[in-house]
């Protein structure tokens, strides 16, 4: 059925009538134009802040439960709308339109996330301005008509058209082509630009060109282009005017890049400017500078670009693209979210932009804005705690909008004090996600100082804070420099949101803040770059006798081609070392001027910097290759003597031979000026930080997911270097978890959110074994397999901080649904678990929900562990070094025995791991050549002579030099007794417990386990589902999902001490499960066993159901 619909002329409404007859027309049930107004309001129950800037009141429509609410307010930036929102909420579902003069409407969805209480009102608002409608703005109206719908399928269709990641993902999908189709465009017309046969340089000019004029369409939605709301394309309508018919190739005209774009870009956003004229007569502009606009980012040459490329009237253009979107640049919450393009979206289109190839490289997946506020949050309330003596709690509190429990004045001042002094790094910081929540959460935490000290925060204060933050606070680090310039222009947005045209400022340049590097690598061979020299002078600040020491030459060559250092260079090595301190001093005032340079001295500033940092690395490296080569010539020495060199020396020399070339190769690459550093040395970039704190205060990231195979070529280095968390099989991420560590002062805070893989895979040993050694681990929230990327990622939170284990609790959670991501810290503080430290050990780190953590507690009351009830007494099979040799088949056995009845003695019958189901053991016929240590062999010389025939293999196995040939590798001698009585085998592993019982005296190989014992009630205790999740959550998982049944896990499985009669009740059901071979009549038995070890455990109806539930969702 065809419905009306409305257009962009509609939306240029000029009264409380135009809102009501716009809303006739989507098929609402329209009242009359009536206000509340003045005392009248008070029917509405307002809270008093919202009264106050509400003037008037209307209820526009209703169908059902659904409402459509005016308000005419006296400030729009003033107005709460989540105040607002709350009061609609309590009367039903609804719809608000805020609006200051009718210029501009606030169309707000209001919902509750989780619970129907104030904290959790969420809205997602849409501002359109009458005059300049987009067509978003149209399809969002549309969506939400009431044309044969209830209240409900209205409120429905809204949280559809209002939802911000529907938005995204529509804008990305027309990002991609239009991205792709400019990279063509641009290949195309540039073909004599040798940059662009580059595809990286392609790729990030790009980028950067679309990220230059979405800025400027933020710029334009602000009105900082002469206040013109449509001024880019009125500008290309004029040039095309200008040129018309002045055809090129292709039938192209080429003139809005080079007459508008590139003027706007170099002359006027990177120009200081009097009075802020432009080329463009009455249009003023501000001038920005900040480094996006710098011109020396970009190929040298002319690049010439097609208009049609940018054409405002067709669908492919650019400009026509971007038309159809709203943009702001508001500073949203994850309870208060524009639909629309925001900054937010260039981080999620920069995450989602990576070529395939590159995604799977790189590992970059976007962090949801829930999870960012909440780690900021949780970093900023450890570190307040820590460094202004503020209780935790505290400082959460003033995360909740709605609290009343404020700072008192002295926690304010102390609070204060801390955040001037705060340093924040991420060292993977993508498109800047977690620089901008930190930056937004600092923010909230200076405003809720202002207020517990009387002081009204104004926007000015608020960029105040901002450009203090960005200056002082925030250092980012990235592998890919196209990352770091989104990041950058996110920093920048952040900025510009606060201020109005006549307070604009010059934008500041982030070069030295946010920088592109490989953050995991600081070392040669597992050493660090700087040497002690440098290392020692950045650190200490102390300043040699001399005064004034010379600066390196920046083309000096005192490493001409792979010739080691001379002699006379290495003299040189003190003074070169006292240069270092110099020009660690003037770095730090090059790059305090750098930040707010004007363009020429910016470059100029720019090239003093990264010379005097590549003579500091030049120093070091110096350093490095002469201690090398003082060790080769030692043992060059030491080979012309009488017996030359030892095996260790000869492998030394080799090493330092190999070493010094790998740092003379460094040297080489570090002699072409714009030659990227192949690491990044944190202590020199940022050496103000270290100098002052020794590290950062807080380390927060999402490092990037990238699997073993694809980083081979970094093994050796990260082998060296990461020594205690390496693993052949480990993923990227853990080696940033270990340099996140380094990176922190002591008592800092470290946020990761990384895959979820090291808690249980066999790789992560070593960091857990190392993060719950070195760190208090504070919070651990493991999000299973909830999708919180858009991607096969499964996610944890990692919050520690970088003290010596204290034998205190962490707090851990497992996040199952969605409604609990969205409500992160209400899930944190209902459902977490308190787990003591000392628990997390190398083995799997199982994170269960609050309910089954209880019932796993109570299961462990009045029991006694397996360990103490078996008296430890478990054993693993026979080791035999060679199966061909020992193990063999029924016919061999006859022919053994046939030969010689006394080799019966030596054979035993013989089971292997996969033999062992559960309950039962399904064998072949199979036998042991049980050769035990001590043997008399001659006895049996036909067994001795079927062994010989495997003499030279059996000789080559690792046994001791007491062992003969002809023996087993490892018989588990004083073991072997047990195996000929009834006993309780399992294997190594397996999908649920699986357990089997064997009453023929079956030998067992080293895949296998024995409890000897033939008791039956612990046979049918050990295969219940209690123990199931038990073990499902305390033992380590392979792939698949398999329990590994290794005894550390295995020797804590509760066994509950219970009546003779009931321990009878279970033997007797065990022994029936051992007994049939039906699998509906053992499902049966088993579901009987199940309820009798519950009871035994003393567990009710609900227990056994968060048991049940658990197992179903696991498996």
């Amino acid at each position: 059925m065809s419905v009306a619909s409305v257009s962009t002329h509609h939306l240029n409404v000029r009264s409380a009538e135009d809102v009501h007859e716009l809303f006739r027309l989507l098929g609402y049930d329209v009242y009359s134009p009536y206000a509340y107004e003045g005392e009248e309001l008070e029917q509405l129950e307002l809270d008093e802040v919202d009264e106050e800037v509400v003037e008037r009141a209307y209820v526009v429509a209703e169908r059902d439960n659904h409402t459509v609410w005016l308000y005419e307010v006296s400030d729009l930036r003033q107005t709460r709308l989540r105040g607002l929102a709350w009061n609609a909420l309590q009367r039903g579902v609804a719809l608000l339109v805020v609006t200051k003069d009718y210029r501009e409407l606030v169309l707000v969805d209001p919902r509750f996330v989780g619970h129907a209480i104030k904290s959790n009102v969420r809205v997602n608002k849409l501002k359109v301005i009458g005059g300049d409608a987009t067509r978003h703005d149209v399809d969002t109206l549309n969506a939400i008509h009431a044309h044969g719908r209830t209240g409900q399928e209205i409120y429905d269709a809204q949280a559809e058209a209002f939802n911000v990641e529907r938005i995204t993902k529509r804008f990305y999908n027309e990002y991609r082509q239009h991205f792709e189709r400019a990279l063509e465009v641009i290949r195309q017309y540039n073909k004599g630009v040798r940059e662009f046969h580059d595809d990286d340089k392609l790729h990030a000019f790009t980028q950067r060109l679309m990220g230059r004029l979405m800025f400027l369409y933020f710029l334009q939605r602000k009105g900082w282009l002469g206040g013109r709301a449509r001024f880019l394309t009125e500008q290309y309508k004029q040039t095309a005017k200008l040129h018309a018919d002045e055809y090129q190739g292709d039938n192209e005209t080429f003139y809005y890049y080079r007459e508008v774009l590139e003027p706007l870009f170099f002359e006027t956003m990177n120009t200081k400017r009097p009075g802020n004229i432009t080329r463009w007569s009455g249009i003023h502009i501000p001038y920005l500078n900040g480094g996006l606009f710098d011109d020396a980012r970009d190929p040298k040459g002319p690049i010439v670009l097609p208009d049609s490329l940018f054409d405002p009237f067709h669908a492919s253009g650019l400009l026509a693209f971007f038309n159809r979107y709203n943009f702001t640049i508001a500073d949203d919450t994850p309870l208060e979210q524009d639909v629309a393009v925001d900054p937010e979206m260039l981080g999620k289109v920069f995450e989602n932009m990576l070529e395939e190839r590159e995604r799977g490289q790189t590992g970059s997946f976007y962090t949801p804005r829930t999870i960012v506020a909440y780690m900021c949050q949780e970093a900023l309330a450890g570190y307040l705690e820590e460094s202004a003596e503020v209780p935790r709690e505290k400082t959460r509190a003033q995360f909740d909008p709605d609290t009343e429990e404020l700072f008192t004045p002295e926690e304010a001042q102390r609070v204060d004090k801390a955040l001037e002094t705060l340093t924040v790094l991420d060292p993977a910081v993508g498109s800047g996600s977690f620089l901008i929540g930190m930056m937004q959460e600092i923010i909230r935490l200076r405003s809720a100082s202002a207020e517990a000290r009387g002081i009204d925060v104004t926007p000015a204060m608020v960029a105040g804070w901002k450009e203090a933050i960005i200056r002082d606070t925030l250092y980012g680090v990235d592998i890919k420099p196209e990352a770091i310039e989104i990041a950058q222009l996110r920093l920048w947005l952040a900025l510009v949101v606060n201020q109005t045209i006549e307070q604009a400022k010059p934008l500041p340049n982030l070069d030295y803040k946010l920088m592109a590097g490989d953050s995991l690598i600081e070392t040669i061979d597992g050493e660090p770059v700087l040497g002690e020299a440098a290392e020692r002078m950045i650190q200490s600040g102390e300043v040699g006798p001399d005064g004034a020491w010379e600066l390196v030459n920046p083309q000096m060559n005192m490493f001409k081609g792979n010739e080691p250092p001379t002699y006379q260079s290495r003299m040189l090595l003190s003074d070169q070392e006292k240069r270092v301190h110099e020009e660690r001093i003037k770095l730090s005032e090059l790059r305090d001027r750098y930040f707010d340079a004007e363009p020429e001295t910016r470059r100029r500033l720019r090239a003093e910097i990264q010379a005097q940092e590549r003579n500091i690395v030049f120093a070091s490296l110096a350093e490095k290759a002469e201690k090398l080569q003082e060790q080769i010539d030692e043992l060059g020495r030491k080979s012309g003597l009488p017996g030359g060199l030892t095996r260790t020396e000869k492998q030394k020399l080799n090493e330092a031979i190999e070493k010094l070339d790998r740092v003379t190769r460094v040297q080489e690459q570090l002699r072409k000026p714009d030659a990227p550093l192949p690491f990044f040395l944190y202590r020199l970039h940022f050496s103000e930080v270290f100098a002052q704190k020794g590290g950062f205060d807080i380390v927060v990231a999402n490092p990037p997911y990238v699997r073993m195979e694809l980083i081979k070529e970094q093994k050796f280095e990260f082998r060296a270097t990461y020594p205690t968390v390496y693993s052949g099989r480990a993923d990227l991420y853990v080696y940033f978890l270990a340099q996140g560590y380094r990176l922190l002062r002591t008592g800092g805070q470290l946020a990761y959110i990384t895959s979820n893989k090291y808690l249980r895979a066999k790789y992560g040993q070593g960091v857990r074994q190392f993060l719950n050694v070195s760190m208090q681990l504070k919070e651990i929230i493991d999000f299973g397999d909830l999708p919180v990327f858009d991607a096969a990622a499964y996610p944890c939170i990692l919050l520690a901080e970088k003290l010596p284990a204290d034998g205190g609790r962490v707090r851990a959670v497992l996040v199952r649904d969605v409604e609990a991501l969205e409500k992160l810290r209400h899930t944190v503080a209902t459902r977490a678990v308190h787990i003591k430290q000392e628990r997390l050990g190398k083995e799997a780190w199982k994170i269960v929900d609050v309910d089954l953590h209880r019932v796993l507690q109570q299961m462990q009351d009045n029991v006694e562990t397996l360990s103490t009830y078996t008296d430890e007494r478990v054993f693993r099979g026979i080791v035999t070094g060679l199966n061909d040799a020992f193990i063999i088949d029924g016919e061999m056995y006859r022919e053994l025995v046939a030969a010689d009845s006394c080799n019966v003695e030596l054979i035993k019958p013989l089971i292997i791991g996969r033999d062992v189901k559960r309950w039962e053991i399904d064998a072949p016929e199979r036998y042991i050549l049980f050769t035990y240590h001590g043997v008399d062999i001659d006895r049996y010389p036909t067994v001795k002579a079927h062994l010989r025939e495997y003499k030279a293999d059996l000789e080559k196995r690792a046994t001791s030099s007491s062992h003969e040939w002809y023996e087993l590798q490892q018989p588990q001698m004083g073991i072997y007794p047990e195996f000929d009585k009834p006993k309780i085998v399992y294997p190594e592993f397996g999908e649920r417990p699986q357990f089997a019982y064997d009453m023929f005296g079956r030998y067992i190989n080293n895949k296998l386990f024995v409890i000897p014992t033939g008791d039956l009630f612990l046979l049918g205790v050990l295969n219940s589902q209690a123990v199931h999740a038990f073990l499902r959550t305390t033992a380590s998982q392979i792939r698949g999902g398999y329990i590994e049944f290794r005894w550390m896990t295995l020797s804590r499985v509760p066994i509950p001490i219970v009546s003779e009669s009931l321990r009878n009740r279970i033997a007797d059901i065990a022994q029936r499960c051992l007994e049939t071979k039906d699998v509906a009549t053992r499902e049966h038995l088993e579901e009987e066993l199940n309820a009798l070890v519950y009871q035994a455990y003393g567990l009710d109806q609900s227990d056994i159901q968060v048991i049940e539930q658990y197992l179903d969702a696991d498996l």
